[in-house]
C-alpha cells in the first residue's frame, strides 16, 4: 500500500509539472511572445535580481551552465537583457533587463498570474495556504535527503581519493529548487 501511494504521488507531481508547463507554453504562444518557457525562468530571475551573474543563476535555478549560457545569449540577442562586464574582473558579467525586457516582464507576469489563478481555481484561501505549506514541507524533506546523500557521496569520494575532507566544499546543494515554492508563493518568479 505504501509503495502504491509513493508511486501515485510521484505520478501526480510529474503530471502537475507537465500540465503547468503546457499551460505556460500555451499562454506564451497565445500572447505571441518570443521568449520560451526555459528562457522565461532565467529571464525572471534576472528581472528580480538585477546585476546577477550566470553563475548565480546556475546555482539558484539548479540548471546546467550550458543551458543558462544559451538562455542568456538568446535573451541578449533579443535585446531583453544587457550584459555588463566588470571593469575589475573581465570574467565576471552582471545581467540587467533592458526597456524591451521590462515590457516582456510585464507580459510574463500576466501569464504567470493567469496560470496561478487556474491552479487555485475552486480552492479557498485556507486550502491554498495548506497546499503551499505541504509543498514547502515536501520540498524541505527532499532537500534534506539530497543534502544527506550528497554529503555521503562526498565523504565516499574523499575516502576513495585519500584526500583531507577539509579540502572540499560541502555545499553542493545549497539552493536546491531555486525557483522553489517559497519564491512562487511570494510572486518572486
Amino acid at each position: 500500500m505504501a509503495q502504491e501511494i509513493n508511486q501515485f504521488l510521484c505520478r501526480v507531481a510529474k503530471m502537475l509539472g507537465r500540465n503547468v508547463c503546457v499551460l505556460i507554453d500555451n499562454h506564451i504562444n497565445r500572447e505571441g511572445l518570443a521568449i520560451s518557457r526555459g528562457q522565461m525562468f532565467v529571464f525572471l530571475y534576472i528581472a528580480n535580481h538585477p546585476g546577477t551573474t550566470q553563475k548565480e543563476i546556475t546555482k539558484r535555478l539548479c540548471e546546467e551552465k550550458p543551458a543558462v549560457a544559451k538562455a542568456v545569449k538568446k535573451l541578449n540577442t533579443m535585446e531583453y537583457i544587457h550584459v555588463e562586464r566588470q571593469t575589475d574582473d573581465k570574467r565576471l558579467s552582471r545581467l540587467y533587463l533592458t526597456a524591451a525586457g521590462e515590457k516582456e516582464r510585464s507580459a510574463l507576469k500576466k501569464i504567470l498570474k493567469k496560470v496561478s489563478d487556474v491552479m487555485k481555481a475552486d480552492l479557498d484561501d485556507a486550502e491554498v495556504s495548506a497546499f503551499f505549506n505541504l509543498l514547502l514541507q515536501v520540498n524541505e524533506n527532499v532537500r534534506k535527503a539530497l543534502d544527506r546523500n550528497t554529503r555521503r557521496q562526498q565523504l565516499e569520494q574523499i575516502e576513495n581519493q585519500g584526500l583531507d575532507e577539509r579540502e572540499h566544499s560541502t555545499d553542493f546543494i545549497s539552493a536546491y529548487l531555486a525557483n522553489d515554492i517559497r519564491h512562487a508563493r511570494h510572486g518572486d518568479f
